[in-house]
């Protein structure tokens, strides 16, 4: 968080591709890779590890890419990279939480700054949390389908 309360200011996504890459994984390590892990409602927070099509790991490509089958930068999406902390630590601005039962029974928590448009979604699991995804939200039907959840779900 910035000193003056507000998030940090977006990580640059311009420039050669070796270097903007490196600088979205340093950010990745600080956040999730430390020596003190992040811990949520007592449980520690994990990531997808597997190292499918680099040497990084699967967590790190879906927080900075989209698309299927090829999943190509998203830049809206990996700027916002920084702001994550502040959105599990509660201090984001404009941040709005809470929890879902989905469907298939799974817990999800959902960590939304809606003015930024811009969540976070970690699964809750009997003795961890997994981070599931964070993006960038540019679809109406998507910002609905957030307010939705959010009103059928529980503030935490």
């Amino acid at each position: 968080m910035n000193a003056d309360g507000g998030l940090p200011p977006h990580i640059d996504c311009n420039g050669e591709w070796n270097v903007v890459q490196a600088r979205l994984y340093e950010h990745f390590c600080a956040i999730f890779k430390r020596q003190q892990r992040i811990r949520i409602r007592g449980k520690t927070l994990i990531f997808d590890q597997r190292t499918i099509d680099s040497e990084l790991e699967e967590a790190f490509w879906h927080l900075i890419t989209r698309g299927e089958p090829d999943r190509l930068l998203d830049p809206e999406r990996a700027r916002r990279l920084c702001w994550i902390p502040s959105m599990i630590d509660g201090s984001a601005p404009g941040l709005t939480r809470w929890i879902t039962i989905e469907g298939d029974g799974r817990t999800k928590l959902y960590y939304w700054l809606e003015a930024e448009r811009y969540v976070l979604i970690i699964k809750e699991q009997p003795k961890i949390m997994f981070l599931n995804t964070a993006f960038y939200v540019d679809k109406p039907w998507l910002e609905n389908d957030l307010r939705k959840r959010r009103a059928s779900g529980e503030a935490f």
